[in-house]
């Protein structure tokens, strides 16, 4: 899995390939909030991925920031959707409601 071969880590017991099974996202999902944490080895950065989201992929990726990591282009949620995705989380991690005020004040700005 491209997660591994980047150097990321999951935060909890589980492996990333476990996020391909939809009974375990809707378990973590129900049980521990919306979100797949991985973080990098050397702890530099960590990439949330989102369970569920408000919006399907078709409009997502149209709408999407792109970046190149090691040769390969990733769609990362433009900063308008990622408002509305952590917005949703019901209920908000203290994180989360930094990130919704950080993210209003770059879109307001």
């Amino acid at each position: 899995m491209v997660a591994s071969a980047l150097g990321l880590r999951p935060r909890i017991p589980e492996p990333p390939e476990a996020l391909l099974d939809p009974v375990r996202r809707r378990v973590w999902t129900e049980e521990k909030g919306a979100v797949y944490t991985l973080v990098a080895t050397n702890g530099a950065f960590a990439v949330d991925v989102f369970l569920t989201y408000p919006q399907g992929y078709d409009e997502l990726a149209a709408s999407a920031d792109r970046f190149v990591v090691e040769g390969r282009t990733v769609l990362v949620s433009c900063k308008e959707h990622l408002l509305a995705a952590k917005g949703a989380m019901d209920p908000p991690r203290t994180v989360d409601l930094r990130d919704i005020a950080d993210l209003s004040e770059l879109l307001h700005a």
